[in-house]
């Protein structure tokens, strides 16, 4: 027969063929390439969720894949018979049976209201539907009224029925629930699981994870797998296709209609496929294609599959490992034109049409595993080697030579090597849990195994107890500041909270090891250290609370938000990467030791100790640096670093956050990595002349988030600084982008009203401004302000940042006085909360000065500039540039007392230091040009001066300003051509 028209292959998918022409198309697919390649792109829109469903895809969309046809003769035990519909039965039942069509929305299925219909394939539709009894909603499989004819029923009713039976027979949290089966006149459904999420192939396709990530989740497939081969059920056709990953993150197998019972008997062998019949099909594509012969998808069926032999748990073991190299690798492990070594009939195709990754041609020269015939893995592949082994075996084309089982497959790609390791007595591994060992934590655990899962807040007591909590609300309220007992309740709620949340991951992480069986012990203990470490932090910040004064009380709020996720400790895959700590108790105790002081590091840090904070990382790197354990010594650095990036101190925190770079690469300590690199980009961006350099290290750290398999804490930071680099570059429409994405982050992570949010509210509403969007510039602003009242109280340092924006804000839209009111408050904040010699109260006091010069008050400006640049000098140094925008505020106000001669020399120092900015320096050579024309220089140095201030105005785009150094030329110009007019008529 010739191609097929698209017409065809629209009926074929929908069903509307005679089981004689479905037979005769599906032979032609299986041999003709061009064909099956269209059937490939139609069968991707036919399995989608329909446009008017949910944008999802749930277990209908599984189930609606194209439907294998069933052998027509089946034995009884495999092939339930429908018994014939009573007249009685008959009188009942819905009007769409009897009308032979397809239920509409509100027309039942059982006792199921149909909700839409979600997708279809070759033998059966699938439909959301309603459990109006339990009150939630199922996936209900319906046989296709127009395969309720002669054959096409009697098959697709068997294989309804036993797909059902065989699932129902299976209860694992990794396989797909049935509730209910039952029979409609002559036609089958089956009650399912609604799952809301993707399948295991587009998953793959779609976005990028790291090969942990993806190891992860076909573990939990294969946990799925090996709980059906316990129940004695073989699943035959495994695929990544037929596995679903809700948005809850569990993964599913689902599809068991090829599957069969093992007390079904020995199955009657079936005719191999005939030589070269499949040549040229797209094997992700042909399930049964030949009538009586083998089933299963081409692609994955297994050497004994294909000969028509039953296969039995081996044979799944088979699919999963062709499933996996392929997600692993991106390509196939066979090709069509070689076969294996040991079974000549097994050459699947390796063209794998419809998917993103690059597909092998034939002809590929790549390396073969004698042994099993697939190609060697590649070697340029960061998969470690005991996974390319284990997979090599499970393609083994002897059943023999696999493993035994699926349990076993799964022992050995649970990290073993790593975790041969730890067993021999080093200890856990982790970024910041470096404290025991896990020879010492699986003996802990092995003698508290029994009350685990029940007990962790018992590991609360002396940490975050009645007494601990009592001590630090009582130091916090003896600082005798009014607001002191509000911040108290507030920093204890917020520890109870993450206390909480401490409790409710650590008997997670029991309970997916010793009650679901879903990690491996080894897994759990990565978790418990990280766990630990959580802990030490909590030490670490009530320690600090404990001894508050009245400098800290404004940042005790934000130092119990900033302690670290919890998510992280359910990251066992960037967990388990770390260097192993060396095996001596000893040292495991000093890196415990060290691990504690690193804590306290962050406590004083994040509470804005700076000074004696400095001493406490001098002292770890040190300690770090002597015990010589690499991911130890990347995080001293890292602390170190951070520390000296919020104390203003760029030039040290650059050298020592490039050493924790370096240093956690080396030691695969990915999540450091992370953190130095973003804490680059946020120390170079304070520098103008820099900005390039910070985007690149921008973009490096996402780069590393991605290798890590996504953080979205860790995003959420990167984006936001990439919104702040973007808005000093003076580019406000890439920066808003970035703003965005990061409030979306933190959103997610945290909901709408978080202690983190006012601040990612602040950098939009800058940007805002800059976009002249004022209105939605304070109303961003203003959220911020009562988020943080809401969470902080109204004394919370960061309110100094809200008001100073806000004050900019009203200074654009000329509303003077109320930003003089502002900008006031502002310095009040930031003076109370940091002291008076930090930059950001030189940064107020600058703003302060503007609105006062604005209003006309030139003395208050001009103090307010002057103590600025003083105080600039003494935490900056005196070539910092940003003393420029203070020296150019004060000789604006000299001018504007009528003092040229003193504000000459402060313009030309702020174009000595700085060389980048253009508003800046148009500024100062405006300036300049008129303290020249007020001391009655030559004209010719006054219009130099002018007009180099308008190129640098143009240079910015900054018109009202190019049209004020205008207008000014223009007054000047008038008087003297009057008196040329009189010389020359």
């Amino acid at each position: 027969m010739g191609h097929l028209d698209t017409a065809e292959i629209t009926r074929f998918l929908r069903g509307q063929l005679s089981p004689e022409r479905s037979a005769e198309v599906e032979r032609h697919l299986a041999g003709c390439e061009q064909c099956a390649g269209r059937l490939s792109a139609e069968t991707d829109g036919a399995t989608d969720a329909l446009p008017a469903a949910e944008q999802s895809y749930v277990t209908a969309a599984v189930f609606a894949e194209q439907a294998p046809p069933i052998d027509p003769s089946p034995s009884p035990s495999a092939s339930p018979t429908v018994p014939p519909v009573s007249a009685a039965v008959e009188a009942v039942m819905p009007q769409w049976v009897k009308e032979g069509r397809t239920p509409d929305r509100g027309e039942q299925v059982g006792r199921y209201l149909v909700l839409e219909k979600v997708g279809q394939g070759g033998m059966g539709i699938v439909y959301s539907a309603w459990d109006p009894d339990l009150g939630r909603r199922v996936a209900i499989k319906l046989l296709r009224t127009d395969k309720q004819h002669a054959e096409g029923r009697t098959i697709g009713q068997a294989r309804l029925l036993r797909e059902a039976q065989a699932m129902a027979r299976v209860s694992h949290p990794h396989v797909i629930s049935v509730f209910d089966v039952g029979t409609l006149g002559e036609g089958v459904f089956v009650a399912m699981e609604f799952v809301d999420g993707t399948t295991l192939k587009k998953w793959v396709k779609d976005e990028k994870h790291s090969w942990h990530e993806v190891l992860d989740t076909f573990l939990s497939a294969g946990r799925g797998l090996a709980g059906a081969h316990a129940a004695g059920l073989v699943h035959r056709d495994f695929k990544p296709d037929n596995v679903l990953i809700g948005k809850d993150g569990r993964v599913r197998v689902t599809d068991f209609g090829l599957a069969r019972m093992a007390e079904d008997g020995v199955e009657p062998a079936r005719p191999a496929l005939p030589e070269g019949a499949l040549d040229h099909a797209a094997p992700e594509l042909v399930q049964v294609t030949l009538d009586g012969q083998a089933v299963g998808t081409l692609m994955y069926m297994s050497p004994e599959q294909r000969r028509g032999e039953a296969p039995d748990a081996r044979g799944d073991q088979f699919s999963f490992c062709v499933a996996l190299y392929w997600a692993l690798f991106g390509v196939w492990p066979f090709d069509r034109t070689r076969s294996s070594a040991r079974d000549a009939d097994y050459s699947p195709p390796s063209s794998h049409k419809g998917t993103s990754r690059p597909s092998q041609r034939p002809g590929d020269l790549r390396p073969i595993d004698p042994v099993t015939g697939a190609f060697e893995p590649p070697k340029d592949s960061k998969i470690p080697a005991f996974i390319k082994k284990a997979i090599m075996r499970g393609l083994a084309p002897d059943p023999g030579h696999r493993f035994p089982s699926m349990d076993a497959l799964l022992r050995e790609l649970e990290y073993r090597p790593r975790v041969r390791r730890l067993a021999a007595g080093a200890a856990a591994l982790t970024v910041v849990a470096l404290g025991s060992g896990y020879g010492w934590y699986a003996h802990r655990a092995s003698q508290a195994q029994a009350q685990l899962c029940t007990g962790a807040e018992q590991k609360l007591a002396g940490i975050w107890d009645d007494a601990a909590r009592k001590k630090v609300a009582d130091a916090l309220v003896a600082t005798g500041k009014p607001e002191a007992a509000d911040v108290a309740s507030r920093v204890t709620r917020m520890l109870d909270t993450y206390a909480q949340g401490w409790v409710t991951e650590s008997t997670e992480a029991c309970r997916a090891t010793r009650l679901r069986g879903e990690q491996t012990e080894q897994l759990h203990s990565l978790r418990v250290v990280c766990l630990e470490r959580r802990l030490q932090d909590v030490k670490a910040v009530t320690g600090v609370l404990a001894s508050a004064d009245a400098a800290l009380l404004p940042k005790a709020v934000d130092t119990v938000a900033v302690l670290p996720s919890l998510r992280a400790c359910a990251d066992v895959a960037t967990l388990s990467q770390v260097e192993a700590p060396p095996e001596d108790p000893k040292i495991r105790g000093e890196i415990d030791r060290i691990s504690g002081e690193l804590a306290r590091l962050k406590a004083m840090t994040d509470a804005g100790r700076y000074k004696p904070a400095r001493e406490v990382a001098e002292q770890t790197v040190k300690a770090a640096s002597t015990l010589g354990y690499r991911p130890l010594v990347a995080e001293a650095l890292y602390g170190q670093g951070f520390l000296e990036a919020r104390s203003a101190d760029y030039v040290q925190a650059e050298r020592h956050l490039t050493q924790a770079v370096w240093t956690a690469h080396a030691s695969h300590n990915d999540a450091v990595a992370a953190r130095a690199m973003g804490s680059m980009a946020f120390t170079l961006g304070a520098d103008p002349k820099r900005l390039n350099e910070a985007l690149q290290w921008s973009e490096l750290t996402k780069a590393s988030i991605a290798r890590m398999g996504g953080n979205e804490d860790l995003e959420m930071d990167v984006e936001t600084s990439l919104g702040i680099i973007y808005s000093r570059a003076d580019k406000p429409d890439e920066a808003l982008g970035h703003v965005e994405r990061a409030l979306q982050l933190n959103e997610r992570l945290f909901g709408k009203e978080n202690a983190r949010r006012p601040s990612i509210l602040v950098n939009l509403g800058v940007v805002l401004r800059k976009l002249e969007r004022f209105d939605d510039a304070l109303q961003a602003l203003r959220e911020g302000i009562a988020i943080r009242e809401k969470v902080h109280g109204p004394t919370h340092p960061s309110l100094g940042s809200l008001n100073y924006v806000i004050a900019q804000v009203l200074l654009k839209t000329g509303d003077i006085e109320q930003a003089r009111t502002y900008a006031s408050r502002a310095l009040e904040i930031r003076l109370a909360a940091y002291g008076p010699e930090h930059p950001e109260v030189g940064d107020a006091y600058d703003l302060v000065g503007i609105a006062n010069t604005l209003a006309g008050k030139h003395t208050e400006a001009l103090e307010s500039f002057l103590k600025a640049m003083a105080l600039k000098e003494k935490a900056l140094g005196k070539d910092h540039l940003y003393i420029s925008n203070s020296a150019v505020g004060a000789g604006l106000a000299y001018l504007d007392l009528k003092q040229p001669e003193r504000a000459m020399p402060l313009f030309e120092r702020a174009l000595v230091l700085n060389t980048e900015e253009e508003p800046v320096r148009g500024d100062a050579f405006f300036g300049i040009a008129q303290a020249l024309d007020a001391l009655k220089r030559k004209e010719v140095e006054v219009v130099d001066a002018a007009r180099k201030a308008r190129a640098a105005f143009v240079s910015v785009k900054d018109t009202l300003r190019t049209a004020e150094v205008d207008d000014w030329l223009a007054k000047r110009a008038k008087p003297q051509s009057k008196v040329r007019a009189a010389k020359h008529p």
